[in-house]
């Protein structure tokens, strides 16, 4: 089976949705951002959680947690976090928690790894997730972000998800995996990583040629759904676009 990767959607769903039944074969992964837009309502955003409510249910799609859905997320309800950025609104809050419950939430990843493939909103980065010991390893990563869930549910900010860099007005060297700048991601050598949150005109890729990056594949799917990224069994990737799905 092949994997469709599908960058940020933005209330995009009904877009999202028709890619997707345009390649009912293949395995959908989806790099986070459902929700937010300009002069966005929220019964926009309502609609965009019972798609995303119903989408959760399919078997043959993985969905990832970006920055526009980390702070609409259930656990923040009681206590009004400020862990929110731009279109966040209490009104959308509201909406979107009407529709998708905690269960619901839990489905969402911060990271997958497939085909020798790392899928994350904005990127994994070696400041946040490379340990003095193991180095930078999936098992590493993975017990980083369970910390950090554990921290953000007690209201402990947690800087491996939310730290923002200097692209995006933080404080940071690099961003957290649902911030961090594509113009700051650094390749890392044996990493191939596939993210979206910096909007881009179309599918981008970072490669580095030298002996010193062997292996190294960066990739932004974010470009308003006029692509997407086609895996193969393989690993290798390949552009589709997408203008024919929508004529």
């Amino acid at each position: 089976m092949k994997l469709l990767v599908i960058g940020d959607i933005h209330l995009q769903h009904l877009k999202a949705e028709k890619i997707c039944k345009a390649y009912p074969s293949h395995k959908k992964i989806f790099v986070g951002d459902y929700f937010d837009d300009f002069n966005d309502s929220a019964l926009d955003n309502s609609n965009a959680a019972i798609w995303l409510k119903n989408s959760l249910q399919q078997p043959d799609r993985v969905h990832l947690m970006g920055n526009h859905d980390f702070h609409y997320w259930q656990w923040h309800a009681e206590g009004r976090s400020k862990l929110y950025c731009s279109g966040f609104s209490w009104a959308k809050f509201d909406a979107i928690n009407n529709i998708l419950s905690s269960e619901d939430w839990d489905k969402l990843k911060y990271f997958h790894s497939e085909r020798g493939w790392w899928f994350s909103h904005a990127g994994i980065t070696e400041q946040w997730f490379s340990h003095p010991v193991h180095g930078l390893t999936e098992d590493v990563i993975e017990y980083t972000l369970k910390k950090n869930i554990e921290d953000a549910k007690a209201g402990i900010f947690p800087q491996a998800i939310w730290s923002a860099d200097f692209f995006r007005g933080g404080e940071n060297q690099k961003g957290g995996i649902v911030w961090n700048d594509w113009r700051n991601l650094d390749l890392i050598p044996k990493v191939k990583q596939v993210v979206g949150h910096t909007p881009l005109r179309e599918i981008t890729t970072k490669i580095d040629y030298s002996l010193s990056m062997p292996g190294a594949i960066n990739v932004n799917v974010d470009c308003q759904l006029r692509e997407v990224l086609e895996i193969n069994e393989k690993g290798e990737i390949d552009i589709l676009n997408t203008s024919d799905i929508f004529s």
